[in-house]
């Protein structure tokens, strides 16, 4: 009953907070043992799938734009490194996702400059399929950053259809 709670546990946080890996070691660590890794595993990683194929978005995401909605504040974001490069992740199901880089109508002005795949950085070229869970580094000149945002989003983010 014990292995059921925990397989439970972690499956609801990967899923909430859209972090698998750490909600499989944070159960390890809890339990203290690695016998009962495999099924915790495998709950976390199929929290994670539902979590994706019903486009719930992470939790604390949510709860940090709610909370600055609230003060009437402006949100700065997250994903930004520098005037102009962000990084996006590609989600399943998004018009980039399964398609090769030079397949994709970009927004004028960005360039797609790196790509990060599980620890994998990944200098990627027009043969490059791209997969759902990948995060894109894109370069934009500074004054083109409305454009390029939304349009980026447009093309990472899941349809709802």
């Amino acid at each position: 009953m014990a292995v059921f709670a925990v397989c439970v546990m972690t499956g609801t946080l990967a899923a909430s907070v859209k972090t698998p890996i750490t909600s499989i070691l944070l159960a390890v660590e809890m339990s203290g043992t690695l016998t009962h890794m495999l099924p915790v595993a495998a709950v976390a990683f199929v929290g994670l799938l539902v979590s994706d194929l019903l486009r719930t978005k992470p939790i604390y995401g949510e709860l940090l734009e709610r909370y600055v909605r609230a003060q009437g504040m402006q949100m700065a974001i997250a994903s930004h490194v520098g005037s102009g490069i962000m990084e996006l992740p590609l989600e399943m199901g998004a018009i980039a996702d399964g398609k090769r880089v030079c397949d994709v109508r970009w927004p004028s002005g960005c360039l797609i400059i790196g790509l990060r795949r599980g620890e994998s950085e990944i200098v990627p070229r027009g043969d490059t399929r791209l997969r759902a869970g990948d995060y894109l580094v894109v370069l934009f000149s500074g004054e083109e950053e409305r454009e390029v945002r939304p349009a980026m989003r447009r093309l990472c983010d899941a349809r709802l259809d």
